[in-house]
């Protein structure tokens, strides 16, 4: 393939993690007597370490689960706790009110309906023409009947960063769970931990270079979330761990970590070249969330007049990878990003630019430059 620039579906995994699988694939079961199974569990600790010794991360602990999918349903967990316990005394019982932004991951919208289902009042929080969550909304609805409120550290899609602090100053002040999906963000930000401290945050391996199938929840120590899933051990998540996919995902966070000044410098330099680029060659795209703060690597535009089949067959033929915006029922359906930003879901097709930091200027150029011939033909 001549260019990707999808990394915000998936990080291909890091060369060195490569090299390391086959010694990883090894290791024993954690916990069985032996010294392969002692290395193993002292290998697990050490991967937990990287993670929660992150500065701002001090105070959480983390369940290793399957990927954010798993982590973003285990954050919700105590809510189902509740109606699952009869005779209940938490004194947070009455609060039956959840606040969910419009455009929070699927993990997280879909868990709505069951949870309405259960009695609790979901309100979804919308979001404003720049792809920001609703702050005067979210300043209004977040009150004392409010037991919790998931949003975003970061949107795949546009890229659009959301304003989790102010988020969180709210939650602290009234007492209400805050859950953030950060899976987006490793790597593609300078995430300030210490500047919100959510109560609960989940991340997902793939996203920042890690093997799939791994990721996790983290979760303050002195607040241990239940669960209603079954084991050897009252854990967070009980079950045998994915012992490589932790150990890459405890690699690639290192990774994308390390000296992430400069990597996001040269990133935002990229994503700044492509921009530009684009509305000089093609005036009529349209940029999504262009004037919000925004991931380092992503670019959300529209082109118009291109149908989405059009631009999949002329992606397939220059063998190149975009993502491409659409609705979870396929590819005729319009994006919520779009429908949520008030953007005209039928003025062309939404596309997704993604990098990392070992994309080449000339990749861009190529795709650039095709792009243009597509629009042109188009004409």
């Amino acid at each position: 393939m001549k260019g990707y620039f999808d990394y915000n579906g998936t990080v291909p995994v890091d060369a060195k993690i490569k090299e390391e699988l086959g010694e990883w694939l090894e290791y024993g079961v954690p916990g069985i007597p032996g010294p392969r199974g002692r290395r193993t569990s002292g290998l697990l600790e050490m991967a937990r370490s990287v993670i929660t010794g992150t500065p701002g991360l001090e105070e959480y602990d983390i369940a290793f689960t399957s990927g954010g999918t798993e982590a973003n349903r285990l954050a919700l967990e105590f809510l189902y706790m509740r109606t699952l316990r009869a005779g209940l005394t938490d004194g947070n019982f009455l609060r039956d009110r959840v606040l969910i932004f419009a455009l929070d991951h699927s993990s997280i919208l879909r868990q709505a309906q069951p949870l309405r289902n259960m009695g609790y009042d979901v309100m979804l929080i919308p979001a404003t023409s720049g792809g920001t969550a609703d702050l005067d909304f979210i300043a209004d609805k977040a009150n004392a009947s409010t037991c919790l409120l998931s949003l975003m550290l970061a949107n795949g899609d546009t890229g659009v960063l959301q304003p989790v602090e102010a988020v969180s100053e709210i939650c602290k002040s009234r007492g209400i769970h805050f859950h953030c999906d950060a899976s987006q963000a490793p790597g593609k930000t300078d995430i300030r931990w210490y500047g919100f401290q959510p109560d609960t945050i989940s991340i997902s391996g793939h996203k920042f270079g890690g093997l799939a199938g791994t990721g996790a929840l983290f979760f303050r120590r002195l607040r241990r979330p239940e669960s209603t899933f079954f084991g050897d051990d009252p854990v967070v998540r009980p079950g045998m761990p994915n012992t490589p996919g932790i150990l890459s995902m405890a690699h690639a966070w290192k990774t994308a970590q390390h000296d992430i000044s400069h990597r996001l410098a040269c990133m935002g330099a990229k994503r700044d070249s492509f921009q530009s680029g684009l509305l000089q060659l093609i005036p009529s795209a349209r940029i999504l969330g262009g004037r919000s703060p925004r991931l380092g690597n992503t670019v959300a535009f529209i082109l118009p007049g291109v149908t989405p089949e059009r631009l999949i067959q002329f992606l397939e033929r220059q063998e190149l990878h975009l993502g491409i915006l659409h609705g979870y029922q396929g590819i005729h359906s319009p994006s919520p990003a779009l429908l949520e930003m008030g953007e005209d879901s039928e003025a062309g097709v939404a596309c997704r630019f993604s990098i990392w930091d070992n994309t080449e200027e000339k990749e861009i150029e190529d795709l650039l430059s095709s792009l243009n011939s597509l629009t042109e033909s188009e004409v």
